[in-house]
């Protein structure tokens, strides 16, 4: 038998004892006297009945193994010592009345009662539940998870565990519309609403309820199989707050919020001077206003580029601008106005024209640069030419070449010259001539001369390949194309569009070159030529080549045109090429072209490699290296060339190619070495490198001495440093081939120094430069904890401001500066820090705070706080011009006189209030009125304008609010978070009310980070009572605070 069968058997065997025997042990109540109490046990007991006759009859129990008899006439009691936890189970009744709790049961009390028949089956139950490992609970007969109350209250089966109601909310999303600025008279909502598989579970309805129509419910289309709906909502102007709630078949309902203000786009309105005005004035002033229901912040404006402060106006929706002191250019000026928004822009251009009063203040009209340029090169003999003229005074006359082509009886004062000219029939030259002349006699003129070249440029191959369509065969695996291309006015020659190098032919206008194209296995390549020269004209030609070798062998080295330096007459060169196919009795050699196939030297194979060497005399200062592959008759197969170039070393000076750091160049890190390249090898012993330093400031010095321990070691100290042209010594290490050498210094340099380097060779100078050392760095080292100061990794933070982001280490710290390079050094002055921004991290909130950075130098940031977000309070919508209650009525925060603004410009938007012992909110507080706690506000950085009022619950202690005297603390002093000082400070006073602190008085409220109130001497109610009145200011009332706690300490 299995051990819940013998339990029950045991079960069974009791209720019939308890149904038919009275107690077996202990004595039977005398007349008079308490009845016994009387249980017995198989538990740790050796098997020995047990039987307690105490009066209090508690007994210790264990469940694994016990067996408990509740005998006819008493009553079962549970206890979970020293505190009551279930209701008497009265034997008598017909169902036990309380539930087991696991192994929380630590004693059980039987209580003697009035015996009767029909008492004893329902103990079966408890004992039942108390033999079984896993307790069955009477108040939830089915094991699912809800009470048998519960489940009749909500029409289910509490004895089927398949049948329990539906309390799990809908999942509601919006997809197309956050809370914001719309320009929208009516939105239309989409987005989808289901509801977890269960019994009872199904959407029953989505609508949307709006703050501007009260009463009323939209709702729309909805799809039960896809969850999808579309419901479109009316928007009034102004704020709009919608609420978004599905209900499931079980009426749970989820709710969205979404605050909407609709507000009309801005537009220009009476801009003074009008369009076309003529001023006499150098300077004006433009002026203007701007007609919107948006805020003042929520719109832009600006005049060509530059933004311009608007005012609002004692007309509702009108705001004012004025650009003071606008230079003018003489003659026609263009401003573009604009004023942008999120839900619409508008723009208007004003042109107003310059005349001083004073005629030689007045210049001579003006001929803008005539197109084509002059001396251009046409290839057509008719053309036009144009050009902008504009007179300063006046009506405008305009001839070309002496005919006039605009008079003054037009009476323009600008034009726009559009004529055609043609050459002369056998001329390739022609001139124009262009006057303008103002109403005062004041003329301008602008000459022009041009040149016809028809002619296309001429293309001859010095190769007898035939053009495309025809194909010409080659057996290598490269084809070289040399020839020369003439034209008196040649602009460009393109071989596959790419740009050849040209070198001057033997007669004027010609121009020879060489282009190797290298052939891709047996496909046919096409190589393409064009001609162009200055005028336009274009010739273009195309070859088609194909490699018919089945193998193949490519030049790798020498670089084509490499020049070689030759030492005794002759050069050595590394020729590599790479072959390809089947190379069986295939050799491959290399030799020089002028001194032909004779010379060929046999290559080394290694895997697709070959390579050999090659001698060079210098008589030729131009070579071609063939590649070559023979067959066993020696004839070649496949090939390819490179050219090479050879200058004698007696007639190549020594030359320093590349210095680096190369001169003048800036932002050097402290450590660079200095790396020195020549155009030939040189004897390094010969060589001498000169580095001097100049620095007056500051840099890190290292000033302990060798072998010192690590305890008393100071390591790099910033120190100042007075340096002038001082040497600083190294090594020179050369560069394998002795064509450069490398400059070790024996220390770093200075940062922001200037260093100087000559290198000199056989004691004559061949390079001088300099370069500047990067400006000291500027570091950022700081730490994120949690309000218990616990590390926090992976939070991102950033300096937006300056483009910096970075996430925090395992030990919750973060750095910038580090790894940015000389150019990126990090500025100082006051800039915006960000942690968490956006909630990156959901379980935590955010920070936005100042930090005060000195450039040049490690700026160590106070440890922020990073408060954990409490799941379980939601978010609310938070919006200006009304009152906002969050916490359920804890905080109620009345912007009916104010404007909150948040850190996206916005003036609404979801919050999250969260109440905070003082010590956990990482931040300073006022030390003449330290608050207990204080409400934190998510996300941080929200501001306010305006005039707000408060009201603050005051929380119990122990369940109590007897530590709140009334009678003796009628104010207290309200706290507010101040951005700039980055503390908690006194912003007004509050009245205790009703266990509630309202504000009173004027309320210096500017951020909503943290909100909260301090309790001070009682003595000081006096002076609380005077600021609420307006007797006091707040900064007098912060002396008051200093005054009395200072008194107080002495």
């Amino acid at each position: 038998m299995n051990r819940l069968s013998i339990i029950i058997l045991k079960a069974l065997s009791l209720f019939v004892m308890g149904f038919s025997v009275t107690p077996v042990f202990g004595q039977s109540a005398g007349a008079g006297t308490t009845p016994s109490v009387c249980l017995y046990s198989q538990a740790n007991f050796g098997g020995n009945e047990y039987c307690t006759e105490t009066s209090t009859g508690f007994v210790p129990l264990r469940f694994s193994a016990a067996s408990i008899k509740v005998s006819d006439g008493y009553q079962a009691r549970l206890f979970r010592l020293p505190f009551y936890l279930g209701q008497t189970a009265d034997v008598s009744g017909d169902v036990a009345r309380f539930s087991l709790f696991g192994n929380s049961v630590r004693s059980i009390r039987m209580i003697p009662i009035e015996p009767t028949e029909s008492s004893i089956a329902p103990a079966l139950v408890p004992i039942l539940s108390l033999l079984m490992e896993n307790p069955v609970d009477p108040d939830d007969l089915d094991g699912d998870g809800f009470t048998n109350d519960f489940e009749i209250e909500r029409g289910t089966d509490p004895h089927n565990a398949a049948d329990y109601p539906d309390v799990v909310k809908p999942k509601l999303n919006i997809t197309n519309q956050s809370s914001g600025l719309t320009s929208l008279s009516e939105l239309v909502l989409t987005g989808s609403a289901t509801d977890k598989a269960q019994p009872y579970s199904g959407i029953e309805s989505i609508s949307v309820t709006s703050s501007r129509f009260i009463g009323t419910a939209f709702s729309g289309e909805f799809n039960q199989q896809t969850g999808v709906f579309q419901i479109e909502v009316p928007l009034e102007f102004g704020d709009n707050q919608l609420t978004i709630a599905a209900i499931d078949n079980s009426g749970n309902q989820t709710e969205i919020v979404l605050m909407l203000t609709r507000s009309t786009a801005p537009v220009i309105e009476s801009v003074s001077p009008s369009d076309g005005s003529i001023l006499t004035d150098a300077s004006f002033t433009l002026r203007g206003t701007i007609r919107t229901r948006l805020y003042q912040n929520d719109f832009v404006v600006q005049i060509n580029s530059s933004q311009v402060v608007t005012t609002a106006t004692g007309q509702a929706d009108v705001y004012e601008f004025e650009f003071v002191d606008v230079p003018l250019d003489i003659g026609q000026n263009r401003f573009e106005l604009t004023v942008s928004s999120a839900i619409g822009d508008d723009e208007e251009v004003i042109t107003v024209r310059y005349l001083p009063e004073i005629v030689d203040q007045i210049g001579p009209p003006k001929i803008s640069q005539i197109f084509p340029t002059d001396g251009s090169v046409l290839n057509v003999s008719m053309f036009n030419i144009g050009s902008s003229i504009e007179s300063l005074a006046g009506p405008l006359t305009v001839t070309v070449n002496g005919e006039t082509v605009l008079s003054a009886d037009q009476q323009r004062t600008s034009f726009n010259l559009n004529r055609q000219l043609i050459f002369a029939a056998g001329q390739t030259l022609t001139s124009v001539t262009i006057v303008a002349e103002d109403s005062l006699g004041k003329s301008s003129q602008l000459s022009a001369t041009y040149y016809l070249d028809a002619q296309a440029p001429v293309i001859v191959l010095d190769q007898a390949f035939e053009v495309s369509p025809a194909v010409t065969s080659v057996d290598h695996n490269s084809v070289r194309f040399s020839g020369s291309v003439t034209d008196n006015n040649l602009s460009s020659l393109l071989i596959n569009n790419q740009s050849v190098s040209l070198s001057p032919g033997t007669v004027p206008g010609e121009y020879r070159f060489e282009f190797n194209v290298p052939l891709s296995g047996n496909d046919v390549v096409p190589v393409s030529f064009s001609a162009h020269d200055r005028s336009g004209n274009q010739r273009s030609l195309e070859y088609l080549v194909r490699n018919e070798s089945t193998v193949s062998i490519s030049a790798v080295l020498p670089p084509e045109e490499t020049v070689l330096i030759s030492t005794d007459g002759v050069a050595m060169v590394q020729v590599v090429g790479r072959i390809a196919g089947d190379l069986h009795d295939l050799t491959g050699v290399a030799y020089l072209r002028s001194l032909g196939a004779a010379s060929a030297v046999a290559l080394s194979v290694n895997g697709t490699l070959a390579s050999a060497e090659l001698s060079v005399s210098d008589e030729l200062e131009s070579q071609e290296i063939v590649y070559e592959l023979r067959n066993t008759q020696g004839e070649p197969v496949t090939s390819d060339t490179r050219r090479i170039q050879i200058k004698k070393n007696a007639d190549v000076p020594l030359e320093v190619l590349r210095v680096e750091p190369a001169n003048n160049t800036q932002y050097i890190e402290p450590n660079t070495p200095i790396e020195v390249y020549f155009n030939q090898a040189i004897e390094v012993d010969q060589l001498v490198v000169t580095v001097l330093e100049t620095l007056n400031g500051k840099s890190y010095l290292n000033g302990d001495p060798l072998g010192e321990d690590f305890i008393r070691a100071q390591g790099y100290v910033l120190s100042d440093i007075n340096r002038d042209r001082e040497p600083v010594l190294g090594q020179v290490d050369a560069i394998p081939g002795n064509a450069g050498v490398v400059f070790s210094p024996s220390r770093n340099y200075g940062y922001h120094a200037d260093v100087f380097v000559e290198v000199s060779y056989q004691e004559a100078s061949v390079s001088r430069s300099k370069f500047k050392v990067r400006e000291l760095p500027t570091f950022i080292n700081g730490s994120v904890v949690d309000q218990f100061g616990q590390p926090l990794r992976g939070i991102k933070v950033s300096l937006p401001e300056l483009n910096r982001t970075t996430t925090t280490n395992g030990d919750g710290g973060f750095t910038f500066g580090y790894q940015e390079g000389g150019e990126q050094v990090l500025p100082g002055g006051s800039h915006t820090l960000l942690v968490n921004d956006d909630f990156a991290s959901t379980r935590f909130g955010t920070i936005r705070t100042k930090v005060n950075l000195q450039r040049n130098r490690i700026n160590a940031i106070p440890r922020f706080t990073l408060q954990e977000l409490d799941d379980t309070v939601p978010f609310n919508n938070l919006t200006s011009g009304g009152s906002n209650t969050l916490l359920g009525g804890d905080l109620v925060i009345n912007l009916s006189d104010a404007r909150a603004v948040f850190p996206n410009n916005r003036t609404s938007g979801p919050v999250h209030a969260q109440f905070l012992p003082y010590e956990h909110i990482g931040v300073t507080a006022y030390q003449f009125a330290l608050p207990h706690w204080l409400f934190g506000i998510q996300p941080k950085g929200i501001k306010l304008e305006g005039d707000a009022s408060l009201q603050l619950a005051i929380p119990k202690l122990r369940g109590s609010y007897d530590y709140i005297n009334t009678d003796v603390y009628e104010y207290v002093v309200l706290l507010g978070y101040s951005v700039d000082g980055q503390v908690v400070e006194p912003i007004g006073v509050g009245r205790i009310e009703n266990f509630k602190v309202s504000s009173v008085g004027k309320l210096h409220l500017s951020s909503l980070d943290y909100l909260g109130y301090a309790v001070v001497l009682p003595i000081l109610n006096n002076d609380l009572a005077k600021y609420a009145n307006g007797e006091l200011s707040l900064p007098q009332l912060k002396a008051v605070l200093q005054t009395q706690n200072s008194s107080t300490t002495d």
